[in-house]
């Protein structure tokens, strides 16, 4: 049998053509180094927008990425963490209602793998004067206007792994009538507006590379090699903000593109296997209403053993199940002292147990489903 493991999420980069970027109407476009890069920026900006308030703060969700805190940090805005809902990755509405105060400058409303955030709902409940950041660093917009972009800063990322990666960049847009002065941009990112032969040469390589090792006989020994820690989760800070390449930008829309008009059919048919199992809780179906595209499919097991056994299992088998970040924010290494928190997050430190996802990236076959499936259902059917 030849050893083969299927990468979590993302998918081969489209290097055949170069279309103009998407354009997103109602905002102003702002290509950036990195999606936390964006973040960061937009956290200045709305900091610029309130110079009254001294010591701003912004909330962001109790289980996420530790860039949320990053970003954050390097605006020199302190991040409050507010609890979630019962194995729901949007907040606890309630609780972050509590939780906005006279510091508050932002609400990062953060679409989890494409289960969107009630942006509609936290709108409503903001005080005069606090912007919504809406971030969609796991999921792309829809070119066609079906889903409508409500905050008045929007970011999404295409760094590796990401819904249309091109190895780096980000997108930050900014809400049309939002005041801004280019100036003010240049003194808070670098440019990169031209490139060597040879800095063009290196990206060509890279992501031939990145294509290449995401085949899974390859991807097997990189995921196997115990010194490498894919897919760990640390704190990293934001070293600078800047612009995106020209070589990376030329890529966005054919991988958007190639992204939007992909067939759903790998997460239709995790619906057919996860429906009606009783000790699993596939958070696509029961947010039906919030579900986009999704980045992966993810589950919420009965207990933390049981997803353990899960995960084990489907690893095991090099079937690309990942459990995301493992602990709830507050608890990653590198976060402490970093952020608050408005209270215990007891919620978001179960889903951080008890969550699990599954590939739906066009490496995934049907066969491979339907081993995650037979896996699945032995493992729960047997407590």
């Amino acid at each position: 049998m030849m050893l083969a493991d299927l990468p979590p999420a993302g998918d081969r980069i489209d290097t055949s053509n170069s279309l103009p970027p998407p354009e997103y109407p109602g905002y102003r476009s702002l290509w950036l180094n990195s999606g936390t890069a964006a973040l960061a920026l937009a956290l200045l900006h709305a900091r610029r927008q309130l110079p009254n308030i001294s010591t701003p703060q912004v909330i962001i969700p109790a289980y996420g990425c530790p860039d949320l805190v990053a970003a954050a940090v390097y605006a020199g805005v302190t991040p409050v963490v507010a609890d979630i809902g019962l194995d729901d990755p949007g907040f606890d509405l309630e609780v972050l209602r509590s939780s906005l105060n006279s510091h508050t400058i932002a609400v990062m409303a953060v679409n989890f793998l494409g289960i969107r955030e009630r942006v509609e709902a936290i709108k409503a409940i903001l005080p005069p004067g606090v912007f919504l950041l809406e971030d969609n660093a796991q999921w792309h917009p829809e070119l066609n206007g079906s889903v409508n972009l409500l905050g008045d800063y929007v970011i999404t990322s295409f760094g590796r792994g990401k819904p249309a990666s091109v190895l780096g960049g980000g997108l930050l847009l900014l809400r049309d009538g939002l005041e801004f002065d280019p100036d003010w941009l240049t003194q808070h990112a670098r440019t990169s507006n031209s490139e060597s032969p040879l800095v063009r040469l290196r990206y060509r390589v890279k992501t031939g590379l990145y294509n290449l090792l995401r085949q899974p006989r390859f991807y097997y020994w990189l995921n196997r090699n115990p010194f490498l820690n894919l897919g760990e989760t640390r704190y990293k800070p934001v070293a600078d903000i800047g612009t995106m390449t020209p070589s990376s930008r030329a890529l966005v829309a054919a991988n958007v593109r190639r992204l939007l008009a992909a067939d759903r059919w790998r997460e239709k048919r995790y619906d057919g296997i996860f429906a009606d199992l009783p000790t699993v809780t596939p958070l696509a179906l029961k947010w039906s209403s919030r579900r986009g595209r999704l980045l992966r499919y993810p589950l919420v097991c009965d207990n933390g053993h049981q997803r353990d056994r899960l995960l084990g299992a489907l690893q095991r088998q090099g079937l690309g199940a990942s459990a995301m970040y493992r602990r709830p924010l507050l608890s990653i290494s590198g976060v402490a002292g970093q952020a608050v928190a408005y209270e215990n997050p007891r919620h978001a430190e179960g889903f951080a147990r008890s969550l699990l996802t599954l590939p739906v990236h066009s490496g995934v076959s049907r066969q491979h489903i339907d081993r995650i499936g037979i896996i699945s259902r032995e493992i729960f059917e047997s407590g």
